[in-house]
């Protein structure tokens, strides 16, 4: 268990936040964290993604969330401006992020997407790597990007969740 546990240690060590070009992404989706509001993570995982996308009429926004996560997201739209196109995946049940990869997954197929730029947190990039390996096509070429900073207690966090999920065969151990 202890060289598991030094292999996921390394892996959230080569994490960086990296100011990524969305060039070759034109969707740019925003996975929300369990605040329903537009405040800390959930806004800033949107104000990254919107510095990427806002003018860019080529581009598409995409936001996963639950009927709650939309409410708030479209009243913080209101007093935006973008020039982008924007588009809500609404889970009526939850918004963990196996859901939202999920129906992510599903609007990619339905829509025959090729690219698409994930933002969610920093240290949630590595399980998000693992559940996108189980449910996107290899065609699709996925980008993360992570936004704040990396802090002991979600680092351990995180790494209980993915030795406990790929236990249950929820996602890989590794990626």
């Amino acid at each position: 268990m202890s060289q598991v546990k030094d292999k996921l240690k390394k892996e959230f060590q080569g994490l960086s936040k990296k100011t990524l070009s969305s060039s070759k992404s034109k969707y740019v989706a925003v996975l929300t964290a369990d605040e329903v509001k537009v405040v800390s993570e959930n806004k800033k995982r949107i104000e990254a993604a919107f510095s990427l996308v806002k003018d860019s009429p080529g581009k598409t926004f995409l936001f996963l969330g639950t009927k709650r996560h939309v409410f708030y997201f479209r009243k913080y739209l209101s007093r935006q401006k973008y020039n982008c196109k924007i588009e809500a995946i609404c889970n009526e049940d939850d918004a963990t992020t196996l859901s939202q990869i999920k129906d992510l997954s599903v609007f990619a197929n339905k829509n025959g997407l090729s690219s698409i730029l994930i933002v969610s947190s920093l240290y949630h990039i590595p399980r998000i790597k693992r559940y996108c390996s189980k449910y996107f096509r290899d065609e699709v070429e996925l980008r993360f990007l992570g936004v704040g900073t990396l802090k002991k207690e979600k680092i351990k966090e995180e790494e209980g969740k993915i030795i406990k999920y790929s236990k249950k065969g929820d996602l890989p151990l590794f990626v």
